[in-house]
Protein backbone atom coordinates (compact mmCIF):
# COMPACT_ATOMS: atom_id res chain seq x y z
CA UNK A 1 0.00 0.00 0.00
CA UNK A 2 1.54 3.41 -0.99
CA UNK A 3 0.56 5.78 1.89
CA UNK A 4 -0.99 9.67 1.01
CA UNK A 5 -0.54 11.91 2.99
CA UNK A 6 -2.23 15.62 3.76
CA UNK A 7 -1.05 18.61 5.12
CA UNK A 8 -2.33 21.14 7.57
CA UNK A 9 -0.65 24.70 7.00
CA UNK A 10 -0.28 26.57 10.27
CA UNK A 11 -0.01 29.53 8.81
CA UNK A 12 -2.44 29.85 6.52
CA UNK A 13 -4.61 27.53 8.44
CA UNK A 14 -6.05 25.20 5.50
CA UNK A 15 -5.96 21.58 4.40
CA UNK A 16 -3.15 20.62 1.17
CA UNK A 17 -4.01 17.97 -0.49
CA UNK A 18 -1.79 15.15 -1.42
CA UNK A 19 -2.23 15.96 -5.05
CA UNK A 20 -0.16 19.46 -4.41
CA UNK A 21 2.41 17.65 -2.72
CA UNK A 22 5.85 16.89 -4.70
CA UNK A 23 8.02 15.43 -2.08
CA UNK A 24 8.45 15.21 1.94
CA UNK A 25 12.70 15.57 2.55
CA UNK A 26 13.57 13.54 6.07
CA UNK A 27 16.85 13.91 7.86
CA UNK A 28 18.65 10.44 6.75
CA UNK A 29 19.96 10.18 10.46
CA UNK A 30 16.84 10.42 12.58
CA UNK A 31 14.31 9.95 9.97
CA UNK A 32 12.22 12.60 11.09
CA UNK A 33 10.70 15.18 8.23
CA UNK A 34 12.48 18.34 7.12
CA UNK A 35 10.62 20.32 4.39
CA UNK A 36 8.36 19.82 2.25
CA UNK A 37 8.57 20.18 -1.80
CA UNK A 38 4.78 21.67 -3.21
CA UNK A 39 3.86 21.94 -6.53
CA UNK A 40 4.26 25.87 -7.91
CA UNK A 41 0.90 27.69 -6.45
CA UNK A 42 0.05 25.45 -3.91
CA UNK A 43 1.09 28.04 -0.70
CA UNK A 44 -0.31 31.14 -0.02
CA UNK A 45 -0.01 34.52 1.87
CA UNK A 46 3.11 33.66 4.06
CA UNK A 47 5.51 32.06 0.95
CA UNK A 48 6.59 34.45 -1.80
CA UNK A 49 5.28 33.48 -5.03
CA UNK A 50 7.00 31.42 -7.19
CA UNK A 51 6.56 29.65 -10.54
CA UNK A 52 8.42 26.33 -9.73
CA UNK A 53 8.15 23.92 -7.06
CA UNK A 54 8.85 25.52 -3.24
CA UNK A 55 10.76 23.69 -0.63
CA UNK A 56 9.33 24.75 2.69
CA UNK A 57 10.61 24.02 6.35
CA UNK A 58 8.03 21.48 7.80
CA UNK A 59 8.02 23.37 10.93
CA UNK A 60 5.49 25.28 9.36
CA UNK A 61 2.98 22.33 8.56
CA UNK A 62 1.87 19.27 10.39
CA UNK A 63 1.66 15.96 8.08
CA UNK A 64 -0.95 13.16 8.58
CA UNK A 65 -1.30 10.11 7.16
CA UNK A 66 -4.24 8.03 5.43
CA UNK A 67 -5.67 4.89 7.60
CA UNK A 68 -6.54 3.68 3.67
CA UNK A 69 -9.90 3.51 5.40
CA UNK A 70 -13.04 5.40 3.79
CA UNK A 71 -16.35 6.31 5.85
CA UNK A 72 -19.77 5.44 4.55
CA UNK A 73 -19.46 7.79 1.92
CA UNK A 74 -16.56 7.30 0.32
CA UNK A 75 -14.80 9.63 2.00
CA UNK A 76 -10.74 8.65 3.02
CA UNK A 77 -10.18 8.87 6.90
CA UNK A 78 -6.47 10.32 7.91
CA UNK A 79 -4.83 10.84 10.60
CA UNK A 80 -6.58 14.04 13.42
CA UNK A 81 -9.95 13.27 11.69
CA UNK A 82 -13.13 13.51 13.99
CA UNK A 83 -15.28 10.79 12.83
CA UNK A 84 -18.77 9.08 14.29
CA UNK A 85 -18.69 5.97 14.40
CA UNK A 86 -20.51 2.64 15.67
CA UNK A 87 -18.81 -0.19 16.94
CA UNK A 88 -19.88 -4.05 17.85
CA UNK A 89 -18.46 -4.54 21.03
CA UNK A 90 -19.59 -8.30 21.88
CA UNK A 91 -23.28 -8.39 21.19
CA UNK A 92 -23.91 -4.50 21.56
CA UNK A 93 -23.70 -1.36 19.28
CA UNK A 94 -21.30 1.55 20.55
CA UNK A 95 -21.29 4.64 19.05
CA UNK A 96 -18.41 7.47 19.09
CA UNK A 97 -17.24 10.57 18.27
CA UNK A 98 -13.14 10.50 18.32
CA UNK A 99 -10.08 11.45 16.89
CA UNK A 100 -8.16 8.73 14.60
CA UNK A 101 -4.58 8.17 16.06
CA UNK A 102 -1.71 6.62 14.63
CA UNK A 103 -1.25 3.59 17.45
CA UNK A 104 2.00 1.85 17.89
CA UNK A 105 0.80 -1.01 15.10
CA UNK A 106 -2.41 0.05 14.46
CA UNK A 107 -5.07 2.66 14.11
CA UNK A 108 -6.77 4.27 17.04
CA UNK A 109 -10.09 6.37 17.37
CA UNK A 110 -10.26 8.51 21.19
CA UNK A 111 -13.21 8.85 22.45
CA UNK A 112 -13.79 12.83 22.47
CA UNK A 113 -15.78 12.76 25.64
CA UNK A 114 -14.30 9.92 27.85
CA UNK A 115 -10.95 9.28 25.82
CA UNK A 116 -11.25 6.08 25.98
CA UNK A 117 -9.21 4.44 23.21
CA UNK A 118 -10.01 1.47 20.78
CA UNK A 119 -8.76 -0.29 17.72
CA UNK A 120 -9.77 0.90 14.65
CA UNK A 121 -10.06 -1.55 11.65
CA UNK A 122 -12.48 -2.31 9.04
CA UNK A 123 -14.00 -5.39 10.46
CA UNK A 124 -15.08 -3.55 13.73
CA UNK A 125 -16.35 -0.22 11.89
CA UNK A 126 -20.17 -0.47 11.12
CA UNK A 127 -20.85 2.70 9.94
CA UNK A 128 -18.50 5.93 10.17
CA UNK A 129 -18.83 9.45 9.04
CA UNK A 130 -15.61 11.63 9.10
CA UNK A 131 -17.21 15.12 10.22
CA UNK A 132 -13.96 16.97 9.97
CA UNK A 133 -10.76 17.13 11.51
CA UNK A 134 -9.09 18.57 14.95
CA UNK A 135 -7.49 21.51 13.32
CA UNK A 136 -10.24 23.08 11.46
CA UNK A 137 -12.83 22.48 13.66
CA UNK A 138 -13.17 23.41 17.75
CA UNK A 139 -12.71 19.92 19.22
CA UNK A 140 -10.99 19.44 22.71
CA UNK A 141 -7.22 18.72 21.56
CA UNK A 142 -5.90 18.08 25.37
CA UNK A 143 -7.11 14.24 24.69
CA UNK A 144 -5.12 13.84 21.46
CA UNK A 145 -1.46 13.07 22.18
CA UNK A 146 0.37 13.46 18.90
Amino acid sequence: MINKLRIWDKFDKRMIGSNRIVRINFDRVTGEAISVNFLKRTLASHIKPSYRDVDVTIAEFIIMESTGLFDEFGTEVYEGDVIHNAFVIGCDIVETKGIIRKGLLHWEIEECESGVIERLTPSNILESKVIGNIYEMKVDRTIYHQ
